[in-house]
């Protein structure tokens, strides 16, 4: 196993101060197998991916030798050289070898299927029409057999990345999906659109934390599997899931290049040119196939005055200290997100902002290889290997604590097949108010003792 290269001090000084913290905290943090929703339906646990279009198939797209070349073009060339199930098209896919290893499609159906053993139990009323949003979606991986197995609901994903976008929506088409739409921004900026369901899928950072206050904001749901949670950093600089100081991306296409406007759109400088210019394609690309898109509203200047009557309205529709602000584009967001996130861990650790910055980069190391052995407590492992899984599981404990301080029944469990995945935390919270979810909000308090703090 590789070594890490933290001083070692770092380690044994949370461990230290981690296995001497208070229930629920402690030496004992764990995640539970999701294996307790489904009850005696083990068959639940699986997706009859046969039934899924080619072009939703995590293994068909990711592991398809066709898919994993090089391409050249723009967005519209690269797109027509990819294989995804369209007519005309081989519906078999002809697979990458990964010699002794599991492919990254097997796993992604995995993802998708502990996703939805969790959605079963929200979605299960096909006569209620509810709002999915998948936060941080990429090219729709999770998004897209979800809205396959459940048609009666609405998914949207919202996604920073316009290339993902695009191809995401060609794969709806493809698919011949009506009950997908998309939008591109930063997860930060999604705030006017009501939903029922959060999402999110190894959103990098505090890219995590901004899809789960959003749903507290909304009194929705959530379901989300974490990642690269030594990138938090950026968050305790005051900075954005990528970068201590950036808080908006730049868009760009296939073909285009940095500084260079693509034909049709402003000149570097000029307002939002490029994404002007991305947002017309897809509104091409929608009335041509029929498949919803919602692009980013356009980045309007709000007064002082308006901002604080958004951030009223935040206060009063979640009741919490969720706030918004206006970054340096004069797009309205989330406000600052802090950490630790929850008032237990803030109140119990001696140090709360500087021991939380270590613990996020010791946690951080849990993603390597070597770790895998600790994670649930089954093997002692080394002493890096079980700081790095004891401050993993406090930077989720934390996450699950601010929601269950905000009145939700929050639960910490891990993918099926999580032995053979490196990023398997799976992080679920249902509000108490929602009463067609009381049900499953029990069964949750049954397994966890972190909501009502």
């Amino acid at each position: 196993m590789a070594r890490s290269h933290l001083p070692l001090s770092h380690e044994a000084l949370m461990l230290d101060v981690l296995q001497n913290l208070p229930s629920p905290g402690g030496k004992n943090v764990t995640f539970h197998e999701l294996d307790f929703l489904l009850g005696t339906e083990q068959s639940l646990s699986k997706v009859a991916w046969a039934d899924v279009p080619p072009s939703c198939d995590p293994v068909f797209i990711l592991d398809n030798l066709a898919n994993n070349t090089r391409r050249k073009g723009n967005m519209e060339q690269q797109l027509s050289q990819m294989v995804l199930g369209r007519p005309g098209e081989s519906s078999r896919v002809a697979t990458t070898a990964y010699p002794g290893a599991t492919s990254r499609g097997t796993v992604k159906r995995w993802q998708v299927e502990s996703f939805a053993a969790v959605l079963r139990h929200l979605l299960n009323d096909a006569d209620r029409h509810l709002h999915v949003v998948d936060f941080g979606c990429g090219t729709g991986t999770l998004l897209l057999p979800l809205a396959v197995l459940f048609p009666h609901c609405t998914f949207t994903g919202v996604e920073m990345k316009p290339a993902a976008v695009a191809l995401l929506l060609e794969r709806a088409r493809a698919a011949g999906l009506s009950n997908v739409a998309a939008r591109r921004c930063m997860i930060e900026e999604f705030l006017e659109e009501p939903f029922d369901v959060a999402l999110a899928l190894h959103a990098c950072g505090n890219a995590t934390d901004a899809a789960m206050q959003l749903a507290v904001r909304r009194h929705a749901a959530y379901i989300v599997s974490p990642c690269c949670v030594g990138k938090l950093k950026f968050s305790l600089a005051g900075g954005s899931s990528f970068s201590p100081v950036i808080h908006s991306y730049t868009p760009m296409l296939p073909g285009e290049r940095r500084g260079v406007a693509p034909s049709g759109a402003a000149a570097p400088g000029e307002a939002s040119g490029q994404f002007e210019c991305v947002a017309e394609r897809v509104e091409e690309e929608r009335q041509r196939n029929s498949v919803a898109v919602v692009t980013s509203p356009a980045t309007t200047e709000r007064g002082p005055a308006e901002c604080e009557d958004v951030n009223a309205r935040e206060r009063g529709a979640a009741g919490s200290a969720i706030t918004v602000k206006k970054n340096s584009d004069g797009v309205v967001t989330l406000g600052e997100i802090r950490h630790p996130r929850s008032r237990w861990l803030r109140n119990h650790l001696p140090d709360p902002e500087v021991q939380f910055r270590i613990m996020a980069k010791v946690a951080d190391q849990n993603h390597t290889g070597g770790s895998q052995a600790a994670l649930m407590g089954r093997q002692p492992g080394n002493l890096e290997a079980v700081a790095a899984r004891l401050c993993k599981a406090h930077v989720e404990l934390d996450r699950s604590l601010a929601a269950a301080e905000e009145f939700y029944a929050v639960g910490m469990f891990k993918c099926f097949q999580w032995e053979k995945m490196a990023k398997s935390d799976l992080l679920v919270g249902v509000p108490a108010n929602r009463s067609e979810w009381l049900s499953f909000t029990k069964e949750l308090q049954r397994y966890s003792s972190l909501d009502g703090l």
